[in-house]
């Protein structure tokens, strides 16, 4: 949204909400409006109580953009969108591959009603063609951009001081949410492969239901003075663990499109990840990086390993890494895709001669665009 209240266009956010019985209007800091849609009484009809209040909302706005059409939220706005004439575009923040039967026949027919589906990786958007059989042209990917001004680097003395690391220790850095997906138990077993590195510090940034098991296997695999767990970490010092890091790793078994690989890249950090379908579209984009078997602990090893025993290699990596990463997901790279989207959707709207008086964009809320005049 920032992106676009930069230029000529203002976008508002809608989201509905079961704290408030009216709509309530909010000033965003990045310029825009946050607009609460209640959303009252019993879950097969809360939607439709809230629609005559979605209408009104959408007046004067020219495209809606949904942040996930696997949500029911789109499910119950793509139809009027279609109703009203509006522009959808759709796009979906991971990747559900084992929708249940009930879902996939509903989804079968809503998704056809969005003008565009903006997947985030290509491995998504196959999926959508064969697996709800959209034609090619109302798919295109678009990932989510990166802002190298949201992330600040310090000097690396500097933030290992911050957080209590020593200049002598080599660290590597993984960034998620603490669940098994993300693979923090494959990290820790290959780290118990490398005791011939000397001053090896893991640091585990992120909490979840799954942290008690691992800081169990940490002790268990000896690296009780080796992995550090630091929990949550507000937004403002992340920078400081990732300039404090030699390498990062994210040993997933499943992505939509990892977003801390791309962060993790602005900071120059060498990347590896398993080769899940979201690590490899980052790093089979052009984005050095390495790729490991997902599950496969001794291939991690070996290239935390490599790394630490090359500090050329290292190097290479801090100097190129960064500008290899904004070519693709740069905020201009990323607006520009964006803009060509809306225009071409409003534009097929306009020939079938509907009113473009309303736009916007769902998340469990809705993102609505309008262009200055």
């Amino acid at each position: 949204m920032r992106l676009f209240n930069d230029g000529v266009y203002r976008s508002s956010l809608l989201t509905f909400s079961r704290s408030v019985s009216e709509v309530v209007v909010y000033r965003r800091v990045w310029g825009h409006e946050i607009r609460l849609i209640p959303l009252k009484g019993f879950k097969g009809v809360r939607y439709l109580s809230s629609a005559r209040a979605l209408v009104e909302a959408l007046k004067g706005f020219n495209i809606l953009h949904c942040f996930s059409y696997y949500s029911n939220i789109f499910d119950f706005v793509a139809p009027i969108c279609r109703l009203l004439g509006i522009p959808l575009v759709a796009q979906a923040q991971g990747i559900y591959h084992t929708l249940g039967r009930p879902v996939w026949i509903r989804k079968f027919f809503t998704v056809r009603l969005a003008d565009k589906l903006l997947p985030l990786n290509s491995s998504e958007a196959v999926f959508l063609r064969e697996r709800f059989r959209i034609g090619g042209s109302r798919v295109e990917v678009i990932p989510n951009f990166v802002d190298p001004s949201d992330h600040m680097a310090y000097p690396k003395d500097v933030a290992r001081r911050s957080i209590g690391i020593g200049d002598d220790e080599f660290v590597v850095l993984t960034v998620c949410r603490l669940v098994p997906q993300k693979g923090v138990q494959t990290l820790l077993r290959a780290v118990s492969r490398l005791r011939d590195i000397r001053g090896l510090r893991v640091l585990v940034v992120g909490e979840g239901p799954y942290r008690r098991d691992l800081e169990r296997l940490a002790r268990m695999l000896g690296l009780g003075d080796v992995a550090r767990f630091e929990g949550w970490v507000h937004g403002s010092r992340v920078g400081l663990y990732y300039s404090a890091a030699d390498c990062f790793v994210l040993a997933s078994s499943e992505e939509g499109l990892p977003f801390v690989l791309v962060e993790a890249a602005v900071y120059g950090l060498p990347l590896m990840a398993s080769n899940s379908l979201g690590a490899r579209e980052v790093l089979g984009s052009g984005v050095p990086g390495f790729l490991f078997p997902v599950g496969d602990d001794a291939s991690l090893a070996e290239y935390i390993h490599r790394v630490y025993a090359d500090p050329v290699l290292r190097e290479r990596f801090r100097s190129a890494v960064k500008d290899e990463v904004l070519k693709i997901y740069g905020p201009e790279h990323v607006y520009r895709r964006l803009n060509e989207v809306y225009q071409a959707v409003v534009a097929k709207q306009s020939r079938r001669g509907y009113n473009s008086w309303v736009s916007g964009s769902l998340c469990e809320s809705l993102w609505i665009i309008k262009r200055c005049r």
